[in-house]
């Protein structure tokens, strides 16, 4: 039976590494150091090694991680508005591998929150008039409100359609089962110190 999950094995692999770099070549133009980004992205890796099995979750990892460098570089208008399209489309692929999906929904509704703190809170910039910059305030919500909406109803091109949102309420109610998915056991077990001592190190290195 070993060498059957050769394969396995292989993809799972593969599946990380893609996660890896995609995770690596978020934080990088964040940090101008490419050392420490890859340290913290090993770190971020390393606390999910005790949930990372060949089933589908590890897509949602991957996914998860896509979305974020999508949504990251439009922010730093690094990529123009219609490279937003791509989210959608990975979104139909995403609700029919794994229940995950709605991290990408919550994390367009985080990057929508970044730019509405950003208008009422971050400093004016004299240099820009203020018609201007709610000119480009009102653009970016609505790209990032468009494509939300364009998420919800590419995730329902699968066989359940809207039944999908109901079933995490689902399974987080059935406590049997949330004990016997490993990927949803609680991380305050023996063994998973190194989990908060991860934590903190990321924490200060942000910070």
């Amino acid at each position: 039976e070993a060498p059957g999950l050769l394969p396995v094995i292989a993809f799972k692999s593969l599946v990380l590494v893609a996660t890896f770099l995609i995770l690596l070549f978020t934080i990088q133009p964040r940090l101008h150091c490419l050392p420490l980004a890859a340290f913290i992205a090993v770190v971020a890796l390393d606390v999910s090694r005790y949930t990372l099995y060949p089933r589908p979750p590890i897509f949602t990892y991957m996914l998860f991680a896509v979305f974020l460098f999508i949504l990251d570089r439009w922010r730093r208008e690094c990529w123009p508005h219609y490279s937003l399209f791509a989210v959608p489309i990975l979104m139909i692929a995403w609700a029919n591998l794994h229940g995950g999906f709605l991290l990408g929904l919550i994390a367009i509704g985080a990057f929508g929150a970044g730019e509405i703190g950003e208008w009422l809170l971050w400093p004016r910039d004299p240099s820009i008039e203020a018609s201007e910059r709610w000119i480009r305030f009102r653009r970016r919500i609505l790209w990032l409100g468009g494509i939300f909406v364009a998420c919800v109803l590419a995730s329902l091109a699968t066989p359940y359609g809207y039944h999908l949102y109901v079933l995490p309420a689902r399974v987080m109610g059935a406590g049997s089962l949330v004990k016997t998915i490993a990927e949803m056991r609680t991380p305050f077990q023996p063994g998973l110190l190194h989990f908060f001592v991860s934590f903190l190190v990321m924490g200060s290195l942000l910070v």
